[in-house]
């Protein structure tokens, strides 16, 4: 939704709205998506409390592995969401920033080597890669 040029607060209003909505309980991906999409959005704010809040939300339906498309979609969403927070750690200078980058390259390229979401991802998550050894100082690597 946000990608499609809603304002963010009608997306958080529906999100709200529509938590308990037994549909969206049961395809996972779609709320994962919706959630991981609101965090980058605060993110890019610079809103970190409100991105917290949103990746958490996002954070605890990444466990149930549905297979879907929406699923799949979700997960690069999110993991761009750590992204962000990477970088925002990076310019803190935060003493774990580095281990923190390791963990989620490690998890990127797991996702990757696990040959699971398709061809149609992989751009996205080499993307993020790339992004992530740019970060981390590796830009040969």
């Amino acid at each position: 939704m946000l990608y499609s040029g809603f304002i963010y607060r009608t997306c958080v209003e529906f999100i709200c709205q529509n938590e308990n909505n037994r549909i969206l309980k049961f395809q996972s991906g779609i709320p994962l998506g919706l959630y991981s999409c609101v965090a980058i959005w605060y993110a890019r704010l610079q809103d970190w409390d409100e991105f917290h809040t949103f990746s958490s939300r996002a954070k605890c339906l990444v466990s149930r592995r549905t297979p879907t498309v929406l699923y799949y979609g979700g997960i690069v969403r999110y993991l761009e969401g750590q992204v962000l927070y990477l970088q925002k750690q990076i310019e803190q200078q935060l003493e774990n920033a580095q281990d923190r980058g390791v963990e989620l390259l490690k998890n990127l390229e797991s996702l990757v080597a696990q040959n699971t979401t398709g061809p149609v991802f992989y751009p996205g998550l080499y993307y993020l890669m790339t992004y992530v050894c740019i970060l981390m100082g590796d830009g040969q690597n």
